[in-house]
């Protein structure tokens, strides 16, 4: 999957002048012997022990003299003209710092790509549906290949394809390491907008993203489901006060017990044909809410422990 990446980028860099550095954290499998055979060019950083994404990334640009730094998941396929827009805009537009492309499933379908940052407004949007349906707009819009679409603000870019001015990394120092994964490219957009930089989201741009080729997709799985929690956490620590963290965190648990009520619902009156999809539904949301109300309930105490101090 790393030498598919590396191909697309070779393939689409339309004579840029692209170095590429693959940080290894750490792999069991033979990927790094097959890039220096088939790309003796591709630098190699080796990391003795798993040290998380956002130390990878940092890792991978220490000591680079670019203008620009692409920050890049090995399971990404990049389309014709993909890195040449991200890199463009940034380049024809100093008030931005950050752009990002859409990215789309190997079967050609939507998959989100950016988003609003965590907090107590995402939450709202989230209880209110608003997440749900403007990401159902997007889909929509996406049968037309967001052909023509105009860059657009957002509050950040999913990680998995992240351009970034290389001046401005280097200032906020990089990505923040107490996020092992998950949720550190959130943090990063944040610091960016504190900076007084855009990030934006550019729609022309498009890249295929198998999301899950170098760890085990999210799916279901609760020991993922909790560390992608733990991050919001993390994130929330950071950035808002207690009382900010503990109204997003009920908004987020409310979200997900009152969508176990609606699918149940939908399956009680509406379920024709569609019970395995429908009973799915309802067993990640009842996973979503049992963990988001598990991790709050670790960080209450962990609260109160240091206020006791």
């Amino acid at each position: 999957m790393t030498l598919d990446c590396i191909e697309s980028i070779y393939n689409t860099k339309k004579g840029l002048d692209i170095g590429i550095t693959v940080v290894d954290n750490a792999s069991m499998d033979d990927t790094v012997f097959n890039v220096i055979n088939k790309y003796p060019h591709v630098k190699i950083k080796s990391n003795e022990s798993n040290l998380g994404y956002a130390a990878a990334v940092n890792a991978g640009a220490e000591n680079i003299d670019a203008d620009f730094i692409i920050v890049s998941n090995n399971d990404v396929i990049y389309h014709e003209n993909a890195i040449e827009q991200l890199i463009s805009y940034l380049d024809k537009n100093p008030d931005t710092a950050v752009t990002g492309p859409q990215q789309m499933y190997p079967d050609g379908s939507w998959e989100y790509s950016n988003g609003r940052l965590p907090g107590i407004i995402l939450g709202l949007r989230n209880l209110f549906l608003i997440t749900s349906i403007h990401q159902n707009l997007q889909r929509m819009k996406w049968k037309r290949k967001n052909s023509g679409m105009k860059p657009v603000n957002t509050g950040y870019i999913d990680g998995a394809v992240m351009a970034i001015k290389k001046n401005v990394f280097d200032q906020l120092n990089g990505f923040d390491k107490d996020y092992f994964f998950y949720t550190e490219e959130a943090d990063f957009c944040k610091r960016v907008w504190d900076l007084g930089h855009k990030v934006k989201f550019i729609p022309d741009s498009i890249v295929t993203h198998v999301r899950g080729g170098s760890s085990a997709r999210m799916g279901y799985d609760e020991n993922k489901v909790r560390a992608f929690i733990s991050s919001k956490f993390i994130y929330c620590n950071k950035h808002f006060s207690a009382l900010r963290t503990r109204i997003y965190a009920d908004l987020e648990i409310v979200h997900n017990y009152s969508m176990i009520l609606f699918w149940k619902l939908i399956n009680l009156f509406f379920a024709k044909g569609k019970k395995q999809y429908i009973h799915s539904k309802i067993k990640v949301y009842k996973v979503l809410a049992r963990t988001w109300k598990e991790v709050f309930i670790k960080y209450l105490r962990n609260e109160l422990i240091e206020n006791n101090k």
